[in-house]
């Protein structure tokens, strides 16, 4: 439908849904939402009298539905999955880029402060994800501390300087020098055994909000009683 168009269905218990200019109607096949698009689309041009935007309107799998930043599939057991959509997970890459630049002139605790920020408001929309969504967030995580790694390696400017900070921070002579005088680029050496020794998770999980654990905290698991009751 038109961007400047806003409609409202009323239901037969006189139930109103919001006003929009997108809908998503779900049905149980194909052969069914091909008749419901039809009804649908008699309704709004005769009734109503609004044009259907034909390049947005289409009869497709819930695999192929981005909705507000979500997709969504079926699992086991007839399970919804919800998960980022494509356009979603760009975003989300090309902000983390933004938010972590090479050429960060700032302490890291600043650029950590950034990017805290930004996760916490972003996981007030996308806590809805199900569990294979957020298993789609460990890899934003990790992502994301190597390219913080990479600042790291970028500020110490002198492969002596960094060679001195790893073995200063627990890395072994051997893997500071393979990090460190290593020939090939920043990105390369980021994760390498010397920075990983160096700065392991476990630093930045003192450090950073990490995506999958405020999801964590947003889902909590079902708690489940301790007291079972048998019946014969």
């Amino acid at each position: 439908m038109s961007r400047e168009t806003h409609v409202q269905f009323c239901e037969g218990l006189g139930v109103q849904s919001p006003g929009a200019t997108h809908r998503n109607i779900f049905v149980r096949s194909e052969r069914a939402g091909q008749r419901v698009m039809e009804s649908t689309r008699r309704f709004l041009e005769s009734k109503l009298r609004l044009q259907i935007n034909e390049e947005k309107s289409s009869v497709t799998s819930p695999d192929n539905v981005h909705f507000l930043g979500f997709r969504f599939s079926i699992g086991d057991g007839a399970h919804v999955k919800v998960q980022m959509s494509a356009k979603t997970q760009g975003r989300l890459r090309t902000k983390v880029r933004e938010l972590t630049p090479r050429t960060w002139g700032q302490s890291l605790k600043a650029c950590f402060e950034e990017v805290n920020e930004y996760f916490r408001g972003w996981m007030g929309h996308f806590r809805i994800c199900t569990e294979e969504g957020a298993s789609e967030f460990r890899g934003f995580d990790a992502h994301l501390r190597r390219r913080l790694r990479a600042i790291i390696i970028h500020q110490k400017k002198r492969a002596r300087f960094l060679y001195r900070h790893l073995v200063q921070r627990g890395a072994s002579s051997r893997q500071a020098a393979g990090t460190a005088y290593s020939r090939r680029g920043i990105w390369h050496r980021s994760n390498r055994p010397g920075m990983t020794k160096a700065y392991p998770n476990a630093w930045f999980a003192t450090q950073l909000t990490s995506l999958h654990d405020l999801w964590c905290l947003a889902n909590p698991p079902v708690e489940v009683s301790d007291q079972l009751r048998l019946v014969f």
